[in-house]
C-alpha cells in the first residue's frame, strides 16, 4: 500500500474520533465538549451542549475499531 492510498483512510479516522460535530438543531459548529467520560474497552462518551441553541446531545467515539 503507498501512502496516497494510506493518507485518506488516517484522515477519516482521525475525522470520525477528533472532528467537531455540529449542533443537529441549529447547525452551529461546536468546539469541545462539556463531558467527556471513558466509558471503558476504548469508547469515550462525549455530552454536547450548543451556545448557540442550548440544545444538548451525546456522542461516542469507539477507539477499539481503529484499524488504522
Amino acid at each position: 500500500m503507498s501512502l496516497q492510498n494510506a493518507a485518506p483512510a488516517v484522515l477519516a479516522a482521525y475525522a470520525r474520533c477528533f472532528g467537531r460535530p455540529h449542533c443537529p438543531q441549529c447547525r452551529n459548529m461546536l468546539l469541545a465538549p462539556e463531558v467527556a467520560e471513558f466509558a471503558g474497552e476504548g469508547r469515550v462518551h462525549h455530552t454536547w451542549l450548543c451556545d448557540d441553541c442550548g440544545h444538548e446531545f451525546s456522542t461516542a467515539v469507539d477507539f477499539g475499531d481503529l484499524d488504522t
